[in-house]
C-alpha cells in the first residue's frame, strides 16, 4: 500500500499513508512494557517495525527485549 511506518524513542508507532496522512497506531510518550489499544500501549525504545500480510504490525521493543504485535482494526 505504500504506507511507511515508523517508531521513536519515545515509544510511539506512526503510519504515514501514501496520501500523506499521520496516524498514531500506538504507543505514548511515557515508555514501558504495557499491552493495550492506542496509547494505553506502552514501549521502551521501539527500533524495528514490519507488517505481515494479514496487515499485522511487529515492533522490536528493543527496551524491553520482546517483538510486539499492532492488531490493526478498520473502524
Amino acid at each position: 500500500q505504500d504506507n511507511l511506518f515508523i517508531t521513536d524513542q519515545r515509544g510511539r508507532i506512526f503510519e504515514i499513508t501514501a496520501a500523506g496522512v499521520l496516524y498514531k497506531l500506538a504507543g505514548a510518550l511515557t515508555t514501558g512494557n504495557v499491552n493495550g489499544a492506542g496509547a494505553t500501549a506502552r514501549f521502551n525504545n521501539p527500533q524495528g517495525i514490519t507488517k505481515d500480510a494479514a496487515g499485522n504490525v511487529y515492533v522490536a521493543d528493543f527496551g524491553n527485549n520482546t517483538i510486539r504485535k499492532i492488531a490493526i482494526t478498520v473502524q
